[in-house]
């Protein structure tokens, strides 16, 4: 049976997703590309999550990037788990931090937090921190430097510097990442302080927006290897928090729906280890009826770690229209 025949005139099938964009743990690893010398880990769960990135003591080939980003395809449209921002709206996010090298004189690798239209970081902008060497009155001296960086198409914008730490070996703090929607600005920053809510120094990409394609914007986060010969870096990211503006979460992508009898059988693409909730109800505004834990509803990610949920539920006796949604986000009253 086709999909038109299986959800008309009896049946409709709608999905949504729930935006927590500060959970941390529903974010999604991007190494590019991988390398064995990079690990990423997660702990604590929720708001409370904490994110670890390392570098260890051996070379990492320059460009070499490992991180998480806050939807699960290269762009929104390519992607079925996850949270965006609307580029017709402004928002302003940020992120708290924290790096430590060390080892013999460990330089060219850094870290960041920024947004744009993909997971390659063509149309991007962002804060940045590395730890390289400077001139200083013809001496070159390792310092940690932080500033703006942006791209378009690919190509690399003029970078904009914040600020320096001559010989330093650690920084923590809060980034920034503001958008205004009306001209296409973008505008990143730091403070010293974590949970700060606000920069204290700033870099403007005047209407870059412009001259990116209109997509939904992903943020990310990340470590970098600009040519890492050795030493150690640990750097954390947790307390992301939307200081102006509103996420939208990406929903399920349904991929199949047969009928047989009173059961719907179904199969979605989702967040791989996410929580799903079935829902329904007479209209596609309101789902007030909790099917998840119906009997004869079944619903689970097959195989395990694929993304990929499959499932039934009993609509026998539900009316001339049901309308069914696939959800991330708990029915109220339930206590999850």
């Amino acid at each position: 049976m086709n999909v038109a025949a299986a959800i008309l005139p009896l049946l409709l099938l709608a999905s949504s997703a729930f935006s927590e964009i500060n959970r941390l743990d529903r974010w999604f690893l991007v190494e590019d590309p991988p390398n064995a010398n990079f690990s990423a880990s997660r702990t604590g769960s929720g708001a409370g999550t904490t994110v670890t990135l390392t570098a260890t003591n051996a070379a990492i080939p320059s460009g070499t990037d490992i991180g998480y980003q806050s939807f699960n395809g290269n762009t929104a449209e390519e992607s079925s788990a996850g949270y965006t921002f609307d580029p017709g709206s402004d928002f302003t996010v940020a992120i708290d931090y924290s790096i430590t090298y060390g080892g013999t004189n460990p330089l060219n690798l850094g870290i960041g937090f920024g947004i744009g239209e993909d997971g390659n970081g063509a149309n991007s902008a962002g804060v940045a921190l590395a730890r390289t060497e400077v001139n200083v009155f013809g001496n070159l001296l390792p310092a940690i430097g932080i500033g703006g960086a942006a791209r378009i198409d690919d190509v690399n914008q003029p970078i904009a510097t914040l600020t320096g730490i001559l010989n330093g070996l650690s920084d923590n703090g809060s980034f920034f990442i503001t958008y205004t929607a009306a001209t296409g600005t973008i505008t990143v920053g730091r403070s010293a302080t974590p949970g700060a809510g606000a920069p204290e120094n700033a870099a403007t990409f005047t209407g870059i927006q412009n001259s990116w394609q209109g997509r939904d914007l992903i943020v990310s986060f990340f470590m970098r290897s600009e040519g890492w010969t050795g030493g150690t870096a640990t750097a954390t990211f947790d307390n992301l928090r939307v200081l102006n503006g509103t996420p939208k979460g990406i929903p399920p992508r349904v991929t199949s729906v047969a009928r047989t009898g009173g059961m719907l059988d179904f199969s979605f693409k989702g967040g791989t280890g996410w929580d799903y909730f079935i829902q329904g109800g007479t209209d596609l505004v309101t789902f007030p009826d909790d099917l998840t834990g119906e009997p004869g509803t079944v619903l689970s990610e097959s195989p395990a770690g694929s993304g990929i949920f499959r499932g039934s539920v009993d609509i026998s006796g539900k009316g001339d229209a049901y309308f069914l949604r696939f959800t991330d986000q708990p029915p109220t009253g339930s206590g999850e």
